[in-house]
């Protein structure tokens, strides 16, 4: 791969999982963004180093560790765009309508609109997710907080290679269609030596169990939607943070 190949997928990794940009405007191909998903960890990685920078900067100003926990997850939403919560939003309420009526559900999950299913759900990821970083162990909090958003974003390579687009368009078709076998090793490699690095055995057993859930996610929704959108991809992405969340309070360092 050459530089300016590499440079080009870095820069769709940032700009489609951020509200960053890198250099000047060009013109990104879709195997560019597809076979951009080996940068999604270290994304990801960037994205909770700013959690846990904010959580240092706090702990002297906000005595509350509850109020405090709300943070990271304000911070995530609106670093991301809210583009992924847009998606959890759009598939929870789409599965009102998968069963019986496959065409209805992708209508939805491409509205501008939230129906009641979905903002539930929202509300209880956003809630989840900040008890659960409440109920981290105060001496795993900071690299829970820098490694569980790198994890989440590396579950998009597996529903890339498990799933079938669900339209002949969209980012779920980009990224199912175009991504190759080798941006998906690399992307689990890469996130695997990470969760090492940050909290040892803890790390690997927190990738495998959340790469596990993914898998069954990305199956399910595969199933359900006869393939899969880019709301899916979001979707996986935000109910795996949160699941990590949890497990980061379980699986303690080795």
């Amino acid at each position: 791969m050459s530089i300016q190949g590499t440079l080009r997928k870095l820069k769709a990794a940032v700009e489609f999982l951020t509200l960053f940009k890198i250099g000047k405007r060009i013109e990104l191909t879709r195997e560019d963004i597809a076979n951009s998903l080996p940068f999604f960890p270290i994304v990801g990685i960037l994205l909770g180093g700013l959690c846990a920078i904010l959580e240092l900067l706090l702990r002297n100003t906000i005595a509350s560790e509850l109020l405090r926990s709300l943070f990271p997850v304000a911070i995530l939403a609106v670093l991301t765009r809210g583009l992924h919560l847009d998606g959890v939003a759009d598939c929870f309420d789409a599965l009102n309508f998968a069963h019986f009526d496959r065409e209805r559900a992708l209508e939805i999950m491409k509205g501008k609109t939230i129906g009641s299913f979905g903002a539930s759900a929202l509300i209880i990821l956003l809630v989840g997710k900040t008890l659960s970083i409440y109920a981290l162990p105060e001496d795993l909090k900071i690299q829970n907080l820098i490694l569980i958003p790198s994890i989440s974003r590396w579950t998009s390579a597996i529903v890339a290679r498990q799933c079938a687009p669900a339209l002949p368009e969209g980012l779920g078709y980009t990224f199912t269609v175009y991504s190759t076998r080798k941006a998906f090793f690399i992307s689990g490699i890469v996130t695997l030596l990470l969760s090492f690095s940050i909290l040892g055995t803890g790390g690997i057993k927190v990738f495998v169990a959340i790469s596990v859930l993914s898998f069954a996610l990305a199956s399910f929704f595969n199933r359900t939607f006869g393939g899969v959108t880019g709301d899916v991809f979001g979707t996986v992405i935000e109910l795996s943070e949160f699941f990590g969340f949890i497990l980061g309070g379980v699986f303690i360092k080795g």
